[in-house]
């Protein structure tokens, strides 16, 4: 929870070496309708995506490069934030598995000054309605998903939520949902002062 800066579910494997999106269908199964979702490049994938979409929950995520899609028109200057100039365009994406075709908004944000792996764009895709979100604002919240990434930081540093043994998956587990749990509570005291 971005705004209140809390962790309110986690979605855990024993698999230690087990990828992220291996858990999807996890996922999906807290996605709720009206629910906005924002998420790094790695869960840019059409079973999420198009999951979200018939729950009735909206997404803005980065594009993954092997992600593809059919570009619809010609990207639209949109506006300025302080990362640099956004640009917007229409873009349709397929489900192969479904023949499920759903229309997103492509949002490029050009950067002033490139990301630590040489980027100079960044795209976006989201479902949100242009009525309801323009693409700088976007853009900006999709820049505030680095919060989480934030939080991680402090967990790990602060909290020594990975113990370092090679067997215990369930003791690790625990260690890394105690650490959630003191993480929730120093933010709940940040947030009371």
């Amino acid at each position: 929870d971005q705004q209140r800066m809390l962790i309110t579910d986690a979605i855990l494997s024993e698999d230690g070496h087990a990828q992220e999106r291996r858990l999807i269908a996890q996922v999906l199964q807290h996605v709720r309708e009206d629910q906005l979702w924002i998420e790094d490049r790695n869960f840019c994938t059409l079973g999420l995506m198009f999951g979200m979409a018939r729950r009735g929950a909206a997404f803005v995520v980065r594009q993954h490069g092997q992600l593809q899609g059919e570009l619809l028109c010609r990207p639209t200057r949109k506006g300025t934030t302080r990362s640099g100039q956004v640009y917007e365009h229409a873009i349709l994406i397929r489900d192969p598995e479904s023949g499920e075709t759903m229309r997103v908004r492509r949002i490029t944000l050009k950067l002033t000054e490139p990301t630590r792996d040489g980027d100079t764009e960044l795209h976006i895709l989201s479902n949100v309605p242009v009525h309801r979100a323009s693409a700088p604002h976007l853009t900006r919240l999709y820049g505030k998903r680095w919060s989480i990434e934030t939080a991680f930081f402090e967990i790990t540093t602060t909290l020594s939520c990975e113990i370092n043994t090679l067997g215990y998956p369930k003791a690790a587990l625990l260690t890394f949902c105690l650490a959630l749990l003191a993480y929730n509570a120093v933010s709940l005291i940040k947030a009371a002062l």
